[in-house]
């Protein structure tokens, strides 16, 4: 006879969840950093940030931001674990980020709008300000268009 399917999912769950302890006691942010840099890794690593301690998602932020203004992949879990940190340690946290980012030469209306995105759905509205002041200023239409298109908002 074999088992309901619910069940079989209850034993993965649970394998999950001693697979899960046993990188913790391997030092959960060293292979929380190395699973965020490889493609295989990184939706399971943002899954775990889900519910992991707030404190490990902020010594990952930087990997996290990277991820949350990408335009494939696991976008909107990279965006769900920043929503679960506070307002005033994101300001701090996403001002120096933002501005690398946009200062890169290569940033373009993509970076821009990947970017606005993320401050609107933190509510991180005097940055998305400067970056619309700085995209209003760029020569390039498509990344003016995306100023316009926060500007109105």
């Amino acid at each position: 006879m074999s088992r309901e399917p619910w069940r079989e999912v209850v034993a993965a769950e649970m394998v999950y969840y001693e697979k899960r302890q046993k990188m913790f006691d391997a030092g959960a942010e060293q292979q929380l950093r190395i699973a965020l840099s490889d493609p295989t890794g990184v939706a399971t690593a943002l899954r775990i940030l889900g519910d992991a301690p707030v404190e490990l998602a902020m010594s990952l932020f930087d990997l996290v931001f990277d991820r949350a203004v990408r335009t494939h992949g696991p976008v909107a879990a990279a965006r769900q674990v920043m929503a679960r940190l506070d307002s005033g340690w994101l300001f701090l946290a996403l001002r120096p980020l933002v501005a690398a980012r946009l200062r890169d030469l290569s940033a373009d209306w993509e970076d821009y709008r990947r970017v606005a995105e993320v401050l609107e759905q933190l509510d991180q509205l005097s940055i998305l300000e400067e970056v619309v002041a700085i995209a209003l200023r760029s020569t390039d239409p498509d990344v003016r268009e995306v100023a316009e298109d926060y500007r109105r908002r």
